[in-house]
């Protein structure tokens, strides 16, 4: 089995003997390309032909950038950042930045929401929890959650995890009750989201500037370069490698790169560069 250029040229065979499967791995510039089989000498047997193919980390959104690679330094290092943490745990969620403040799992007041769980909880355990049920503290900490999580398995979740929290504090003789907005990241090890993750451990580190979800997009199709941001308005990613994600917010990992946006730049997201 061979393969062939669009021009009819061999690029690389295979020549295994006997019955054994033949196999090619090839990385490919974009084009048109060829697979020839062939029999051995008079030999005639049916066979099994499958091809697959994915997008090397050097190309762009195809259909839009003709698989144009990134040019500039910090396109590069932006791509070289966001591969090299794919799979990886999203690091640590921070309140601000020097050039202002992230999106965090506290925002919208939720920081005080969780807070006002917290302390429902410890009122509960510092008072005497022999004489009233678990079920008292709980029910007021779902009341105080209900508008952070609408959704009352992820409450809960978040509710089991509160108590956790508290009593591993507890039991090491550490402050049980967070003060303020950082502290409830902390406490609960909530990790970064889309845009702090995208700026805070990607493109600012890469020696690009801070991006927004309303930053001014790439209005050029043909200027567009891995190494960019992609906003949705309420979604915000790198190039074509998605946020950290995870239903639970202390347990976000970064996602898989291979993100479909084909027909979607210019209607649902938005290409803006980090330069």
């Amino acid at each position: 089995m061979v393969l062939l250029d669009a021009a009819g040229r061999h690029l690389v065979g295979s020549y295994r003997g006997g019955s054994n499967a033949e196999a090619i791995d090839r990385v490919l510039e974009s084009g048109d390309y060829f697979v020839h089989v062939f029999p051995y000498g008079a030999a005639n047997t049916n066979y099994r032909l499958s091809l697959t193919g994915a997008a090397s980390q050097t190309v762009g959104w195809a259909s839009q950038t003709g698989f144009r690679a990134a040019e500039t330094a910090v396109q590069r290092a932006v791509v070289q950042r966001a591969l090299s943490q794919v799979g990886q745990a999203s690091p640590p969620s921070r309140l601000a930045h020097s050039g202002g403040g992230w999106y965090t799992d506290v925002a919208s007041g939720d920081g005080a929401r969780i807070r006002t769980a917290f302390t429902a909880y410890h009122g509960w355990r510092s008072g005497n929890p022999g004489g009233t049920p678990l079920s008292t503290a709980t029910n007021a900490m779902h009341n105080a959650l209900s508008a952070t999580y609408v959704n009352a398995t992820h409450r809960t979740q978040l509710v089991n995890r509160i108590i956790a929290v508290y009593d591993d504090r507890l039991n090491r003789g550490l402050p049980v009750v967070p003060q303020d907005d950082q502290q409830v990241l902390d406490f609960l090890g909530i990790r970064q989201q889309c845009v702090e993750w995208a700026n805070a451990s990607v493109a600012m580190l890469a020696g690009g500037n801070y991006r927004g979800h309303g930053s001014t997009a790439i209005s050029d199709v043909t200027q567009i370069r891995p190494g960019m941001g992609l906003s949705s308005g309420t979604h915000f990613m790198v190039s074509t490698w998605s946020d950290p994600i995870g239903q639970r917010p202390w347990e976000r990992s970064i996602g898989s790169r291979e993100f479909n946006v084909a027909g979607l730049i210019g209607s649902t997201y938005r290409v803006i560069s980090f330069e």
